[in-house]
């Protein structure tokens, strides 16, 4: 096995909130103004926020069954947007591509050679056949903990690092809080829930009237939820072929127009949704491997082909953002904040959030999507997402962050993050040289520009494009991005 690699530097943990933010208690008492550390970094280390000195250590890899050279760059350099310079730290492998999108942000953006730690990837190098290591994920973790204990020695120093790690359960919190480190995030078990990667399957009951399984529409009906902006659409969570039809006719018979959504429980964004389904697509026999099949929900559709579709993004029971998502079909190719929604449906869909962070103790990142009904315009939660944090909440935090150069301009700065695939032989320094030749690059201080959050040469990645100018400005700049850049492929369309 390589040797773990990060500097002998110790980190200074130097984010200090004054004697009078640390006797508040809570984050609604203390004012952005007086609050050293940003409000996204705040939310997220919740009551961590109040130490003299509060840094996340941001872990974020894959599972191992999903262990690939890919998508352990690509999960890990998701973070690297969220930190905050001379802070926080980031785990990263020790490939080539990571190497060098980190440096670029040392001298782009300020970073600190320390605040990244190196780890050996764990990847196959034995003939092809040849079993890959058991559990990489397991053994990463391993080897950031006893990176972090050797480069802080004092058990003070470490309680004051906290760690966020992306598939968190009861035996990974467990070993970070016995080697001495702070722990953010949501655990994978939830008791309500069960797996939070099946969040969306809580916000139906189950189509078995006698099921006794909790869910969403149950805890409104109940009242144990009271929140007027909080509305779901009429649907069952079905664990076989058989109840699904029926649930289907069911809805049917309530109103023959009706349109009907089909969704695997443990799907992953839209993957397996069917919008207006017919009986004939009940009961996938093509769904992906890891879909179990026959766990689908038949819920009523709501909203208008084409309509908006908000999703806001939480942490705990704070929201961090609405945004609007890009729409494909059934193809979510991104987003962009804020959100094009009125002010009172934003109102009420953050406050559907704040209800539902609040009754399932939640503290780390997850979100909700929304269509808006037809008839009545409130907002109906149609997805969660929890299980893991994603790129958009390190998006949200580098945003947080920015400083508008102008009063004169709009206080939010419009965000859009675009997936470009790299052509043949391109490196993060050829990307970022591009920008900066074309005048497009992101600088501190600038007005609007393309920040390059990820690169994964051969591969797709992130650019962030982010305007504080309008919506259609930051709309504009992407168009602009794709016109200079033809060589790569771009998986955005703008109308």
């Amino acid at each position: 096995m390589k040797s773990l690699k990060c500097d002998a530097e110790t980190m200074p943990l130097n984010a200090n909130v004054t004697s009078d933010d640390a006797s508040a208690t809570s984050l609604g008492q203390i004012s952005d103004k007086h609050l050293a550390i940003p409000r996204l970094h705040a939310a997220l280390l919740g009551p961590a926020c109040h130490e003299l000195s509060s840094a996340v250590v941001f872990a974020w890899w894959p599972t191992s069954s999903m262990w690939s050279s890919y998508r352990v760059e690509e999960r890990t350099q998701r973070a690297l947007a969220a930190l905050r310079p001379g802070i926080d730290l980031l785990a990263l492998p020790d490939l080539p591509d990571s190497r060098a999108i980190f440096e670029a942000w040392c001298g782009l953006y300020n970073l600190k050679e320390w605040q990244a730690i190196f780890f050996d990837p764990l990847l196959p190098i034995a003939p092809e056949g040849l079993e890959t290591h058991p559990d990489p994920s397991g053994s990463t973790l391993s080897q950031i903990l006893e990176a972090l204990a050797t480069r802080y020695p004092d058990a003070a120093a470490r309680s004051c690092l906290h760690i966020y790690h992306s598939h968190l359960d009861t035996k990974t919190r467990a070993q970070i809080e016995k080697a001495g480190f702070g722990c953010l995030g949501d655990i994978d078990e939830h008791p309500l829930i069960g797996s939070l990667s099946e969040a969306k399957g809580w916000i139906h009951a189950d189509f078995d009237s006698t099921s006794q399984r909790p869910s969403l529409t149950h805890s409104l009906a109940t009242g144990e939820i009271n929140c007027d902006s909080l509305h779901t659409p009429r649907g069952y969570v079905c664990h076989s072929a058989i109840e699904q039809r029926l649930a289907f006719h069911q809805l049917k018979a309530s109103n023959p127009s009706i349109r009907v959504v089909l969704k695997p429980t443990d799907g992953l964004g839209c993957i397996g949704l069917v919008l207006d389904a017919r009986e004939a697509d009940l009961a996938p026999t093509d769904h992906a491997v890891y879909l179990r099949g026959e766990n689908y929900t038949v819920e009523e559709m709501v909203g208008a082909r084409g309509g908006i579709s908000p999703t806001v993004y939480m942490i705990g029971s704070t929201p961090i953002a609405v945004a609007d998502q890009l729409m494909d079909g059934t193809r979510n190719k991104g987003n962009i904040s804020p959100s094009s929604a009125d002010a009172e449906l934003q109102r009420a869909m953050t406050e559907a959030g704040v209800a539902i962070g609040n009754y399932l103790g939640l503290t780390g990142q997850w979100g909700l999507d929304f269509v808006i009904d037809e008839s009545t315009r409130a907002p109906v939660v149609v997805d969660l997402n929890m299980g893991r944090p994603n790129g958009s909440l390190a998006y949200y935090m580098w945003g947080s962050v920015q400083t508008c150069p102008s009063d004169s301009l709009p206080d939010q700065l419009h965000q859009i993050a675009i997936s470009r695939s790299s052509p043949a032989g391109d490196t993060a320094g050829s990307l970022i040289e591009l920008l900066q030749h074309r005048g497009l690059l992101w600088q501190t201080g600038c007005t609007e520009g393309v920040v390059p959050v990820q690169f994964i040469s051969a591969h797709a990645s992130t650019l962030l494009c982010a305007s504080w100018y309008s919506r259609s400005a930051a709309l504009a700049l992407v168009s602009r991005l794709q016109e200079l850049d033809q060589q790569a492929t771009y998986n955005f369309v703008v109308d």
